[in-house]
């Protein structure tokens, strides 16, 4: 997410209450990922999986309206073989759910410890 990431920036910025992640704490909004952190991803959603932390929710909002399937159902099974066959070393493009999956897991933990540099925890715990 890295130029959209700036434009969305300047565009939420003005709003109060609302925090952009720049990764250095700086203003290059956005999160800059490599090879070496996506194994990182990879191994924190392992184990977010595998302990049964997160699960799906029970109704699902997915539209798409020139769909001929349920779109939900499309979208979940879709998730479930991107995980089951996920490795960071596949292309862009063929695991694309199962990296946002793993990208907002770990982004999470970063949040959680309080480990993303510039970003004013202490606005958002009020």
């Amino acid at each position: 997410m890295a130029h959209e990431a700036g434009f969305l920036a300047a565009v939420v910025n003005k709003y109060a209450k609302v925090e952009c992640i720049a990764q250095k704490g700086d203003d290059d909004y956005g999160w800059w990922t490599q090879k070496a952190e996506k194994t990182q991803y990879a191994y924190c959603a392992r184990t977010v999986l595998s302990t049964g932390n997160i699960v799906y929710m029970k109704d699902p909002i997915c539209v798409n309206p020139y769909a001929k399937v349920d779109c939900a159902a499309r979208t979940k099974k879709m998730l479930e073989d991107q995980i089951r066959l996920y490795s960071p070393a596949i292309k862009e493009g063929k695991n694309d759910l199962a990296f946002v999956l793993t990208f907002n897991l770990k982004l999470w933990e970063k949040f959680l410890q309080r480990n993303i540099p510039g970003l004013k925890y202490d606005l958002l715990y009020r």
